[in-house]
């Protein structure tokens, strides 16, 4: 074999060898991101006061892969729906291809939300009052000032095995469960443990 055709197979060699340490590095980013841990930014106002518009946060996935339950209060990230809820308790979400679900892989839209009724819970939202089980809710979290009822705010449902019902902190600027209905818990994609960003608020989220 002449040195010319040895320099291209070790050229061509040396092009396989990156294109397969890239393919793999890619490969393993998304398993950690969708199967480990990842990060997510809030945006909008729905999160207010626990959370600001630009926080940057810490999601916990794995416990979801492991199938660790879904506590009341826990700061949800899930898989926005498609469309409010029409005559029906339950959100919508679409048939996904498998284009559309390796799509989903890099690039999905996320909603930011705490959990608030859980499989079993019977739920009472009448005005500002949340009940669950014949018992008020107590909401720490809420900032009363900003809770005018203005979404809709008069439901009594019982909650089935496989959902959730969440809102947001900020009642009144939140497209939550009230408005799409209860979210299946295999649309939950982790929970929110940590703020990483801004530094002053480094931190565990409560």
């Amino acid at each position: 074999m002449s040195e010319e055709k040895e320099e291209k197979k070790t050229i061509l060699g040396e092009i396989l060898d990156w294109i397969y340490c890239i393919a793999l590095a890619v490969i393993i980013t998304l398993l950690v991101k969708n199967l480990f841990f990842s990060t997510t930014i809030v945006r909008q106002e729905s999160m207010i006061p626990t959370l600001q518009d630009g926080n940057i946060l810490f999601v916990n996935r794995l416990s979801q892969v492991v199938g660790n339950p879904l506590e009341r209060g826990d700061i949800v990230v899930l898989e926005a729906p498609i469309d409010l809820a029409e005559d029906s308790d339950y959100a919508t979400y679409p048939e996904d291809t498998w284009k559309d679900k390796v799509i989903k892989l890099v690039k999905k839209t996320l909603y930011i939300k705490r959990v608030i009724g859980l499989p079993g819970d019977r739920l009472v939202v009448d005005g500002r009052e949340v009940s669950v089980n014949g018992e008020i809710l107590d909401e720490p979290y809420i900032n009363p000032e900003t809770y005018h009822n203005f979404i809709n705010n008069n439901i009594d449902i019982e909650i089935p095995e496989g959902y959730v019902f969440c809102m947001g902190d900020n009642r009144d600027r939140s497209k939550d469960s009230r408005s799409f209905g209860l979210i299946p818990i295999n649309k939950i994609e982790g929970k929110a443990t940590f703020r990483l960003f801004p530094f002053d608020k480094f931190g565990k989220i409560e």
